[in-house]
């Protein structure tokens, strides 16, 4: 994994970027996105928003890294601004690459982390509501040519699941 702030141009993070970076808690809506690219292009990728944290009554912040519940959403913006994110530390990005953000009381979204080489444990509910990443990932290393055309937010808005973790 790596740091985005640390790979960021200097000029991205006076000009370009700063705005979008946080270090705060934010109380807005919690959104995460999980992208699979191959070679540099973007295969597949679900924007989806945290409805609540599991387990979070063992955390002095709430935030314990388990999802209880999350809903697929498709916001463009959301999938162009972790694009542009992903690109800029990474010309030809490959394998799996999430990113966490809130969204701020203008409805804007900030980065609060980009994270690498891995599939969230929303892995399988995406599955089964048709976008099956482990799958793709395998293809991809069989060097299998994909078509990207319908796999950004493929799944259907409004989709809720529910993740329960032993108690």
């Amino acid at each position: 994994e790596y740091i985005l702030s640390e790979r960021l141009p200097q000029q991205d993070l006076r000009n370009g970027w700063f705005p979008h970076l946080q270090d705060q808690l934010l109380p807005g809506e919690m959104i995460t996105w999980i992208a699979l690219y191959d070679k540099g292009r973007c295969i597949a990728a679900q924007t989806r928003k945290r409805l609540y944290w599991e387990h979070s009554q063992l955390t002095s912040s709430g935030v314990t890294g388990y999802s209880g519940a999350n809903m697929t959403i498709n916001r463009k913006d959301v999938h162009e601004m972790c694009e542009k994110a992903v690109k800029s530390v990474d010309q030809k990005p490959n394998g799996a690459i999430g990113a966490d953000m809130v969204i701020d009381t203008d409805g804007t979204p900030k980065i609060t982390e980009i994270q690498s080489s891995r599939f969230y444990t929303s892995t399988y509910p995406l599955a089964l509501l048709g976008l099956n990443f482990p799958h793709l990932y395998v293809e991809c290393a069989r060097g299998s040519q994909l078509d990207a055309h319908d796999s950004i937010n493929p799944c259907e808005e409004g989709m809720i699941y529910i993740q329960r973790f032993g108690a």
